[in-house]
């Protein structure tokens, strides 16, 4: 399969992981030595630099290794080697279509950790892979942190690199190496983050990340942030489904994720019903919202057009006009929220809009200064009534935007604050969603947009 940032990874060509540490740093019970490897003291993996996390992530269960993990929500997965198998298939493609005849594929073929217990492989649109498993004697493998480790899947002009590390769940080495894969005929290249823990039992708990080489440096915070989230878990049934809750983080820099005492989520939701696809490549492609310019006084629309970055969508507005990417006809009760950079001039809003059946409509509004408003618009959009208004202080270049309409009670954050106390509206109805965007001089401008869904409450 081929998401936005290339293919998900296959079989290696130069065979799998802990075999190939078992030559350089040698393993129980073996009497092969470190010939290829020089032990030094043991550095500590930094974290990535600071950068915003997609908004929205998943709790996968692994009950054959008790521990679970959060994912963003274009990643989908299945637990291995259980009794019901089909219907876990079944039920990911159901939720992410656009990876189920892969993650089928790549189930029948195997993980790519096969010393040990394999329990668990997840893939994204993007092209990433996660392969989880148990094995005895993996973090004495690998215990020769610092060490440039030169093998068949390494050279000494591009070594990997073993370092250790301290999560929630545990200390943790870290091995980073590249290699490539057969994928479609073509070898393809990989960055792998092998990282392995003490898990109950006297097993070390391994979980493989590989990404398209290419796309690592933007998937390595994605990573972290997933390994800062790993807990023990209560047991779970082993045959059962894994309904994988969703999450949505207002605060782009998903702190929640890596604290030591967890929260309830504050923004639960139900399932996906449209995203944009300026961000990872939708798991949905049938639910992917429209982007359209429509004029401001009024009259038909038009397809936008504009160009596709790696980060994000980018649309040049008319003069007297805005972007509108629509979700349509939705419900009731729903989240949404909208990923954007604002332009460095003019006077540009963003805002969610919903509810809009019969000509009611609601929408949080927020403007290059951080202010925040939410209003209320009566039939055929008149008169206006002001909800409540805030101005928050931005956090960074990156905003993000939520609007919470479940009942009549409305919530909304910006930038990871909770603007006001949740307050209430007389729009109720079911009706569409969608992001608007234009500027309140009327003139001409360029939005990015790095994301945008919408969801049922959760």
């Amino acid at each position: 399969m081929r998401g936005g940032n290339g293919p998900v990874r296959r079989q290696s060509l130069v065979g799998l992981a802990l075999p190939a540490l078992q030559g350089a740093c040698g393993w129980p019970g073996s009497d092969q030595v470190a010939a290829a490897v020089r032990c030094v003291a043991r550095p500590q993996a930094p974290p990535p630099l600071a950068a915003p996390l997609p908004a929205v992530w998943r709790t996968h269960s692994m009950p054959g290794v008790g521990y679970s993990i959060e994912l963003p929500d274009n990643w989908d997965g299945v637990a291995l080697g259980t009794d019901n198998q089909e219907a876990r298939l079944a039920a990911a493609a159901q939720r992410s279509p656009a990876l189920g005849d892969t993650l089928r594929n790549l189930v029948g073929e195997g993980s790519l950790i096969t010393y040990g217990h394999p329990a668990y492989l997840a893939i994204s649109t993007e092209g990433g892979r996660l392969d989880v498993g148990l094995a005895l004697g993996a973090r004495y493998a690998i215990s020769c942190a610092g060490a440039p480790l030169v093998d068949a899947r390494s050279s000494a002009d591009n070594p990997g690199q073993i370092r250790q590390t301290h999560f929630p769940a545990g200390d943790a080495r870290v091995l980073t190496y590249e290699d490539r894969s057969q994928v479609d005929r073509v070898s393809e290249p990989y960055t792998n983050w092998l990282f392995a823990l003490g898990a109950p039992g006297g097993q070390d708990l391994l979980l493989l990340f590989s990404s398209y080489r290419p796309a690592a440096q933007a998937a390595w915070p994605v990573v972290w942030a997933a390994m800062t989230s790993l807990r023990r878990a209560p047991p779970a049934d082993v045959n059962g489904l894994d309904p994988q809750p969703a999450c949505l983080f207002p605060d782009p820099a998903a702190r929640e994720l890596s604290a030591a005492s967890r929260s309830p989520c504050a923004v639960p939701l139900g399932r996906r019903l449209a995203e944009s696809d300026c961000g990872p490549a939708p798991a949905d492609p049938d639910r992917t919202m429209d982007a359209t310019i429509v004029p401001r006084g009024g009259g038909d629309g038009t397809p936008a057009s504009g160009g596709t970055l790696s980060s994000g969508c980018v649309f040049g507005m008319p003069a007297a006009s805005a972007v509108w990417l629509g979700a349509g006809p939705q419900g009731a009760d729903l989240v949404a929220y909208v990923d954007l950079r604002f332009p460095p001039t003019g006077r540009p809003i963003a805002s969610i809009d919903m509810r809009q059946h019969g000509g009611q409509a609601l929408s949080a509004t927020i403007t290059l200064g951080g202010a925040l408003a939410l209003t209320e618009y009566g039939v055929g959009g008149v008169p206006a009534t002001s909800l409540s208004e805030t101005v928050v202080a931005p956090e960074s270049r990156v905003h993000r935007l939520v609007l919470s309409a479940v009942g009549s009670t409305l919530r909304a954050w910006l930038d990871g604050a909770e603007t006001v106390a949740p307050v209430h509206t007389h729009v109720v109805q079911p009706g569409t969603a969608g992001i608007y965007l234009t500027t309140e001089d009327r003139g001409s401008n360029i939005f990015t947009v790095l994301a945008a869904a919408v969801y049922a409450a959760g």
